[in-house]
């Protein structure tokens, strides 16, 4: 059964809002990116942006706190974002599953962290 017209067009209002709540700019895929990195995540979210991606670091969507990985899934599903992340999850219902673009633990340089983010999104 489709959902009625009405409803959807809230839930997408909603999930626009939630966006624009989070720091993402309206055109082009979010990404967020993760804590777990072996380089500075604010940098690299910097450094996307300013290949014109639409990307904002874990710590620039929730200020100081640092938010399990549950929540950073939830809202890259709600957002229809990615996460850039080194971590699978260790702990049942952990990790980013469909949504993590993920980035080898052997990967320190914020350069190598870019062309692997570019080359996923081909």
């Amino acid at each position: 059964m489709e959902p009625h017209p009405s409803r959807q067009r809230l839930v997408e209002t909603l999930h626009q809002i939630l966006r624009q709540k989070a720091g993402f700019a309206n055109e082009g895929m979010p990404l967020i990116v993760d804590n777990s990195l072996g380089v500075n995540p604010q940098s690299v979210a910097a450094a996307l942006r300013e290949q014109g991606l639409n990307a904002r670091s874990v710590k620039e969507i929730f200020d100081d706190k640092d938010p399990r990985d549950p929540a950073i899934r939830s809202l890259a599903e709600r957002i229809g974002g990615r996460v850039i992340a080194v971590d699978k999850g260790a702990t049942p219902g952990e990790g980013f599953s469909r949504s993590a673009i993920r980035i080898p633990g052997q990967v320190r340089t914020e350069a190598s962290v870019i062309r692997l983010v570019e080359e996923a999104l081909q």
